[in-house]
């Protein structure tokens, strides 16, 4: 039975979001390659017409592995211990065949590829392909080899500096209209992206010790707190900001039921950066949404409960987006005329990830296979894995 030359294995929004575009470019280098999608990542590749295979319930990695065939297993991972693809990886090593990761960004470098066993790199496939420097270190910092940790940019900052110069040239008030039902100027609107605080991810999503921002008291999950801070600030300011709440695809719309009188606009679903664009400020924790913004020239902001957390957030790290941690902090930035002034799309940033991405694999299945045998623990970055 024949094979297919890559099998492309995701489970996360995440991950789903850096490979959009991924099978026609392969194809349209003569690769052929296959989408398998798990969990939450198959809503998000549904709503952006991205076609994949759902394995059937029972199937384990042996099966999945006899029915492609891949030469090259190709994986992303976000901070699920117990992620099919990590199985998939341990199988393909098993076998010989040539395995790769991609990682969207460099926070929880040590829960990508360490499972249940402490080892940050028990799981890590042969290369790894990343979307920056900062990602690179973090990888080198564990102790995974230089060598074969290809930087390739992210496709989705891409695909978003394309939509923003498309949207350039549209009237913004219209544009508005089309979108939120109307004009909500002078209004300032204000789009707040939320965050998933459930599953592997419960414990260190929730209030604990360190917070220098409370809310109101009424919720212990984190972007609870933070929204509600914001919710605060909102309604002192005259005229009131149009809040958009965007969910993240692992949210529900029940889960913000409290707070749906103080929103405008829920969005949930599809693509959000036309939202993005229409919005005076991108404001969240640390999702890669805000970075997305970045791309697209609009002024973001990043609000933890804890200093340490804005090291979480990309933009905020490479110092594209201004962090705050206290309500003090957090009414003085989002008050300061010219929040954006400071801040601007980073000028180093690789260009068409795609086709780098696309000649990446290309190289990788003309290289012969090393050696994937999990790494020693060399140095414990981060926090610990998800019980």
């Amino acid at each position: 039975m024949a094979g297919v030359d890559v099998l492309i294995v995701v489970e996360d929004p995440g991950a789903a979001n850096f490979i959009v575009e991924l099978p026609v470019a392969l194809e349209r280098a003569g690769i052929s390659c296959r989408v398998l999608a798990y969990g939450h990542a198959r809503k998000f590749l549904c709503d952006r017409e991205v076609g994949f295979n759902e394995p059937s319930q029972g199937d384990g990695p042996g099966k999945i592995i006899d029915s492609f065939l891949p030469r090259l297993l190709l994986v992303g991972t976000s901070q699920n211990s117990d992620s099919p693809a990590l199985m998939l990886v341990e199988e393909a090593r098993r076998r010989g065949i040539s395995t790769a990761g991609f990682v969207d960004m460099a926070v929880d470098a040590s829960l990508r590829f360490s499972g249940r066993s402490g080892n940050p790199l028990m799981y890590a496939p042969e290369h790894l392909i990343v979307p920056d420097k900062v990602t690179q270190e973090a990888f080198q910092n564990l102790g995974f080899p230089a060598e074969r940790i290809v930087v390739c940019g992210h496709p989705a900052y891409d695909r978003v500096r394309k939509r923003a110069h498309e949207l350039a040239t549209q009237d913004i008030a219209a544009l508005r209209a089309r979108l939120l039902g109307l004009n909500p100027a002078p209004r300032p609107v204000w789009l707040f992206a939320a965050e998933h605080v459930d599953g592997c991810e419960y414990r260190r999503m929730h209030r604990g010790p360190g917070y220098t921002l409370n809310g109101r008291g009424s919720s212990d999950r984190r972007t609870n707190i933070v929204l509600e801070e914001v919710l605060d600030v909102a309604a002192l300011m005259s005229p009131r900001p149009f809040v958009i709440l965007r969910l993240h695809p692992k949210n529900t719309r029940e889960e913000f039921s409290a707070y749906l009188s103080e929103v405008d606009f829920l969005s949930i679903g599809g693509d959000p950066m036309d939202l993005v664009w229409v919005s005076d400020l991108v404001i969240g924790l640390s999702s890669m949404l805000i970075m997305e913004a970045v791309h697209m020239g609009r002024p973001t902001l990043s609000v933890v409960p804890r200093e340490e957390e804005k090291f979480w957030a990309p933009s905020v790290v490479q110092g594209l987006t201004p962090g705050v941690s206290t309500r003090a902090a957090l009414r003085e930035r989002i008050m300061k005329p010219g929040l954006s002034a400071e801040y601007g799309i980073p000028g180093n940033t690789v260009m068409d990830a795609v086709q780098s991405l696309s000649d990446a694999i290309e190289a990788l299945l003309l290289r012969p296979r090393v050696s994937s045998e999990p790494s020693p623990l060399k140095i414990q970055i981060g926090r610990a894995s998800c019980p």
